[in-house]
């Protein structure tokens, strides 16, 4: 369920894993 907040493209991301929003833009490019 963690690639649920993927989803949501809010910057919560940081909060729920402490991933960067690079990392996060990373995943969204391979389409997870």
């Amino acid at each position: 369920e963690d690639i649920s907040f993927f989803n949501n493209d809010k910057p919560k991301v940081e909060k729920t894993s402490g991933i960067s929003s690079e990392m996060v833009k990373m995943i969204k490019e391979i389409g997870c």
